[in-house]
């Protein structure tokens, strides 16, 4: 059996791995949405976090010039020693220009999001088309802590309300662990695992541990 997706009543399906009209028009192709308020703004509102402002692009962060940038990557820098040829360097600088680097207002949190495609080398099925990648470190790169309650509001403020979103714990083979940076995947629009919780339940007082609303 072959897993594949395809929006119906906001659930995902399982479907027999045939030749079948059926299972070949189930892959879910879904273009760019509302919900990726990051690709226009330049700001964005938070009520936990205080709100967002994009401040450099994902080039401006590497803190290099083009030239050493392009010399990096051609050498195999930041790419697991995988060396780049000069033109794939120079599309790669050129792509990391269109993705922003945005910034809590509280000084918490620095989010890079990123809209991924099939192709991209993490996106293996195009029906997980429009994923965003939200690479998520505390501002001053040093805490390996997270907080549940913002992560769930970093998601929110990105991508809204009624996305999903995974956190991966990979095979060991495919681990990545080169800094202390979170990673969300928000998942495309109307796409929810067929798992967990459906309804909504969220209290404050009902266990004397749990924390209260804004902490």
């Amino acid at each position: 059996m072959e897993v594949v997706f395809r929006k119906i009543d906001r659930k995902m399906c399982i479907l027999p791995d045939d030749d079948s009209k059926e299972s070949k028009s189930v892959l879910l192709t879904i273009s760019y949405g509302g919900y990726m308020k990051f690709i226009k703004e330049t700001t964005l509102p938070s009520a936990r976090l205080g709100g967002w402002e994009k401040r450099q692009n994902g080039f401006q962060q590497f803190g290099l010039t083009p030239q050493q940038f392009i010399k990096v990557f051609t050498e195999g820098g930041f790419t697991n020693g995988k060396k780049m040829t000069k033109k794939e360097a120079k599309q790669y600088m050129n792509h990391r220009k269109s993705i922003g680097c945005w910034y809590s207002e509280k000084g918490d949190y620095k989010v890079v999001p990123e809209v991924m495609q099939l192709g991209s080398g993490l996106i293996r099925n195009e029906a997980f088309n429009n994923t965003v990648w939200l690479s998520i470190r505390k501002d001053d790169g040093a805490s390996h802590l997270c907080d549940w309650r913002d992560f769930q509001t970093i998601k929110n403020d990105f991508c809204g309300d009624e996305y999903s979103a995974i956190e991966i714990y990979p095979p060991e083979s495919a681990l990545h662990d080169t800094c202390n940076v979170f990673h969300l995947w928000v998942l495309p629009e109307g796409m929810h695992l067929p798992l967990g919780w459906i309804e909504r339940d969220v209290t404050y007082s009902e266990d004397p541990l749990q924390r209260s609303k804004y902490k």
